[in-house]
């Protein structure tokens, strides 16, 4: 019962305003999600939201899951479904203590990554006070790596305790659906990117202020419709005279065959 309960608030808490767009749905839906326990709480809200709108999610995440870990599930995933467009990574907590170990340890996962579109990693709600220089080392990392972007979570989430429990960082309901939110709102804004930036739109049709006469056979017939018409009826009348004619000179031949039979029998 909890557990329905939760997917129907996730699934009322990221209802369009009305006039709202529809999102994209997405041109490839596999979505790879890595995280710890703060993300895994979330995982019925986020199954439920983005699977709403398209999204094959396939969320790996587990209790003190480390960022040194998360290359080996990178890897397990490429061989056994292949990847996505985009994949989503929530770590740190476990590792962000030290910003030169966590640094080290974004960049061997992003080199497991640079088959991906876009990389988005959620960074941290300031629970402890490593969490800035923790944060600012995944920020430098999305400037480094083209295709790693920060979903910010610190901005939603630091002003507002009403999202977690007492420690700080793990997720309660209410703070469950704001993820599931966060997640949907910055993948609509994906696609919404992506299909603005693959639209093209045509140059216009130019149209010549004036235009050389066409001389085939094809124009002239075409142009000159009523003199195609006057063809087809002589030639018409011809053929119907000629079938006259040929009728006639057959009955012509028929009579002087039957008028020499008669002189023959008269003969005898």
């Amino acid at each position: 019962m909890r557990l329905l309960a939760c997917v129907a608030l996730a699934g009322a808490v990221v209802v369009a305003p009305a006039g709202a767009q529809t999102p994209v749905p997405p041109p490839d839906p596999r979505l790879l999600i890595i995280g710890d326990s703060v993300i895994h709480g979330a995982q019925p809200w986020i199954v439920s939201v983005l699977s709403a709108r398209g999204w094959r999610v396939n969320q790996t995440s587990a209790e003190s899951m480390h960022t040194w870990e998360a290359p080996a599930t990178v890897d397990a995933n490429w061989g056994a479904f292949g990847l996505g467009s985009v994949v989503i990574i929530q770590l740190g907590t476990n590792d962000g203590i030290s910003a030169t170990e966590l640094a080290s340890y974004v960049d061997t996962l992003m080199q497991h990554l640079t088959m991906v579109h876009r990389v988005y990693w959620v960074n941290m709600r300031q629970f402890t006070g490593w969490v800035p220089a923790a944060n600012a080392t995944l920020a430098a990392a999305a400037a480094k790596w083209p295709n790693l972007q920060i979903i910010d979570w610190d901005a939603r989430a630091t002003p507002d305790p009403s999202l977690v429990y007492a420690d700080g960082y793990h997720l309660n309901p209410q703070g469950q659906a704001a993820m599931a939110q966060l997640l949907a709102v910055t993948l609509d804004s994906y696609l919404a990117e992506v299909t603005a930036a693959t639209t093209t739109t045509l140059p216009p049709t130019t149209v010549p202020t004036t235009a050389e006469p066409d001389t085939s056979a094809s124009s002239a017939t075409a142009t000159h419709p009523n003199e195609s018409e006057g063809t087809d009826i002589i030639l018409s009348l011809a053929a119907f005279a000629g079938v006259l004619l040929t009728a006639g000179g057959l009955a012509v031949l028929a009579t002087r065959a039957g008028a020499r039979k008669t002189r023959l029998r008269s003969m005898r």
